[in-house]
């Protein structure tokens, strides 16, 4: 989602919304090994863990304005889905990304269809904005069956990263 749909490069700027949970963390490890400027929006007693993951962490609840004063992000990972699509369209720059990548949010949940569909709504009609942006919808599953070659060569990538000791998930329980 980082890479192959939202065409993430080194010494971009990424928010990863939601950075705390799993799909959040590991969204982290990923982008600050390949050279991106990390921002994870999570709560304030979760910070120091996300720093020493190389993140800048900003707050779950005010981290519009933390972007803004920034000057905004390259791409914006959403795993979360709870009614961010404008601020999170407000916070890329120019030519900026916004990858969906799930709809688990307080907001989306129990009306999941409900929340995409507000989010395709929206999609439709930014690619007739004249600032460059582009947002995505993306869903592993669907992707996997489209192109199982990427799958492979994702795969592969991860375990080398892994072997390589560049990146080290946090196992939480056995």
């Amino acid at each position: 989602s980082l890479f192959r749909m939202g065409g993430l490069q080194a010494g971009e700027r990424a928010l990863i919304l939601g950075a705390n949970g799993a799909v959040g963390l590991a969204a982290i490890a990923l982008a600050v090994a390949a050279g991106v400027e990390v921002y994870a929006s999570a709560r304030a007693r979760h910070h120091d863990r996300l720093r020493a993951l190389g993140a800048i962490p900003v707050s779950r609840d005010d981290w519009e304005a933390e972007i803004a004063a920034a000057g905004g992000v390259d791409l914006v990972l959403d795993g979360v889905c709870n009614d961010q699509f404008r601020p999170s369209y407000r916070a890329l720059r120019r030519g900026g990304r916004l990858v969906v990548i799930g709809a688990s949010g307080p907001a989306a949940r129990g009306r999941k269809l409900e929340a995409v569909l507000g989010f395709l709504r929206v999609l439709a009609w930014w690619p007739l904005r004249p600032d460059g942006k582009h947002s995505h919808f993306y869903s592993i599953t669907k992707h996997r069956a489209k192109h199982p070659d990427h799958w492979r060569e994702d795969l592969s990538h991860l375990l080398a990263l892994l072997e390589a000791g560049t990146i080290r998930p946090d196992v939480a329980e056995r």
